[in-house]
């Protein structure tokens, strides 16, 4: 008996490599038009940097630590192994869409 599966799911899909979804024309396109547009990209890199470094200095100067962020280990282990679970049963997903295009075909 063969089994019926619905057509793919928006998970499925953004679940996919993006790297699967774009064509190596158009990587090439956007790589080819930022050379072309950011001549002066080195100027603003430097730019950047200094506020950088601004924004570094004035947390050294905290002497507290940060409060509220703080998550229990047993409640983040939880969410590892669930995390872990989805991933598993995501590839599954991924797998069985895989056999059933070589079937189609």
């Amino acid at each position: 008996m063969q089994e019926k599966f619905p057509a793919e799911s928006s998970a499925m899909a953004a679940a996919r490599p993006v790297g699967s979804q774009a064509s190596p024309a158009s990587i090439e396109d956007e790589e080819g038009e930022e050379g072309k547009e950011n001549e002066n990209a080195d100027e603003k890199d430097e730019n950047v940097d200094e506020d950088v470094d601004e924004y570094e200095d004035e947390d050294e100067d905290e002497d507290h630590p940060e409060m509220g962020n703080e998550v229990p280990e047993s409640q983040a282990t939880r969410h590892a192994e669930v995390m872990g679970v989805l991933k598993q049963i995501l590839q599954k997903m991924c797998d069985i869409e895989e056999e059933l295009k070589k079937t189609r075909k």
